[in-house]
């Protein structure tokens, strides 16, 4: 019984001292300071990080960011301490709000309940605008072109085309004369005639 009885004095005793920490400072009846600058915009990819500088004599208490999609209801979501950076508070905004536009404001109170101080209002938040995310036009390959053709060798029917007359010349002189006329055209050069004749004078003949 001694050893309880001693145990609720002492915390009787403490309470007092703690309570004296939250006691507010005289003189400071001014809220937190704060300072922001919304992003331009977002592409609705993520993550999306709102950042404040808020700074306060007597400490800043529950720091928040309050965001919506427009027209909706504002969630609350705490603000926390960048590392290595004084005075800096930082929250991520929900993957949930990123289909469209954002509505936010920021508030703090500080540690002598001063405040809240926003950045922003309810009647008039601040607002983040989603934009569509920059794409690189792709350029499909041109068509091949078609095959051509290779040009037509005029000088080649030229030279069949006077095989076949002078030929023809020789058939007709042969035949007047009644000889039989072997008449013979190379494959390869086709302007080349060879005609041998067999009876009678022999008669040559080559078209040039």
């Amino acid at each position: 019984m001694a050893l309880a009885a001693a145990l609720v004095a002492a915390l009787l005793l403490a309470a007092p001292a703690g309570a004296a920490k939250r006691r507010p400072k005289k003189g400071d009846a001014a809220p937190p300071t704060i300072t922001h600058a919304p992003p331009a915009s977002h592409d609705g990819a993520g993550p999306l990080v709102i950042e404040a500088t808020i700074s306060d004599d007597s400490g800043v208490f529950d720091p928040a960011l309050l965001v919506r999609a427009p027209g909706g209801s504002f969630e609350r979501i705490p603000l926390a301490p960048v590392e290595g950076r004084a005075d800096a508070f930082a929250a991520e905004v929900p993957a949930a709000l990123l289909d469209g536009d954002l509505e936010y404001l920021i508030e703090a109170y500080d540690e002598n309940g001063n405040g809240p101080a926003r950045a922003g209002d309810e009647a008039a938040p601040l607002r983040v605008a989603r934009v569509a995310p920059l794409t690189t036009p792709v350029t499909p390959p041109p068509d091949p072109a078609p095959p051509t053709k290779p040009p037509k060798d005029e000088g080649n029917d030229a030279l069949v085309w006077g095989a076949g007359i002078a030929v023809g010349s020789v058939l007709l002189l042969g035949a007047a004369a009644g000889i039989g006329i072997a008449v013979v055209m190379a494959t390869s050069t086709p302007a080349n005639v060879a005609v041998s004749i067999t009876g009678g004078s022999p008669i040559a003949a080559a078209a040039p």
